[in-house]
């Protein structure tokens, strides 16, 4: 698993990959990642989930750092 935090272009990106057998997402089951992508666009971001077949997952979330400034 790659974790990676960083800022581009006046936005902060939280990156998590790993290179395992993927999700099939007919068969997602639970909150965790509906949980995820709800609490990234509390923060004005986009959610993207990646994911392929015995080639991993990707799950990104970039939102504006001015966010994080207002929500001091």
């Amino acid at each position: 698993v790659s974790i990676v935090l960083g800022a581009v272009n006046r936005n902060v990106i939280l990156k998590i990959q790993d290179d395992g057998i993927g999700i099939e997402k007919e068969r997602l089951v639970g909150n965790g990642l509906k949980n995820m992508k709800y609490r990234c666009e509390q923060f004005s971001g986009v959610f993207n989930l990646n994911s392929e077949k015995d080639k991993g997952t990707s799950i990104e979330c970039i939102f504006p750092m001015a966010i994080i400034s207002y929500n001091r």
